[in-house]
């Protein structure tokens, strides 16, 4: 009992400068072991489950250049405007689905579209050939566009996040960028 006592007076008389410096590294080096533990570094960009980019999965657009000029910046990437869709004709405008701003869907009449407005088959036919010529000349090159304008503006989107993600983890989370020739 008696030396449990001397130990709890030992340890109330202050720390040293250098003790506490001891301990302290002794701490820091305990929380490298674990983090060690816990997060293992992925030494193999195969089985890297984050984001990654090759060359080949940059897309082809003036707002993404890689290498663009000697001494400058190896990527760059600008934000790029989506494209307004056309609008379609205003004969066309009251029969179509409203989610013709889609380039991934193909604009379609309103189900039950000839029933629901009454048309007659002459009507029909002129109405349904006015929208393969407004989807031909008009909505399916601005599609073309507007999926170009995409594949850029979300590489963008995701580098950026990858921006706000290093500012808020820098001390647990790194970005490497590569370059190389296999032979």
């Amino acid at each position: 009992m008696e030396s449990f006592k001397a130990q709890f007076r030992a340890r109330e008389l202050p720390e040293t400068p250098a003790a506490a410096l001891d301990r302290a590294a002794r701490f820091f080096d305990y929380l490298r072991g674990q983090h060690a533990i816990r997060d293992v570094p992925v030494r193999d960009v195969a089985v890297y489950d984050e984001r990654r980019w090759w060359e080949s999965d940059l897309p082809d657009h003036t707002a993404c250049r890689l290498r663009p000029e000697p001494g400058g910046p190896w990527l760059s990437v600008n934000k790029v405007p989506i494209p307004v869709p056309p609008n379609p004709p205003a004969k066309l405008d009251a029969v179509l689905d409203r989610q013709f701003g889609d380039p991934g869907a193909r604009p379609r009449f309103v189900e039950g579209w000839v029933a629901k407005f009454g048309l007659d088959d002459e009507t029909v036919d002129e109405l349904e050939a006015r929208l393969r010529i407004w989807l031909t000349d008009e909505w399916e090159p601005w599609a073309e566009r507007a999926r170009h304008a995409n594949t850029a503006r979300s590489l963008y989107q995701d580098l950026f996040d990858l921006y706000l993600r290093l500012l808020r983890q820098d001390a647990e989370f790194e970005l490497l960028w590569g370059h190389g020739f296999l032979t």
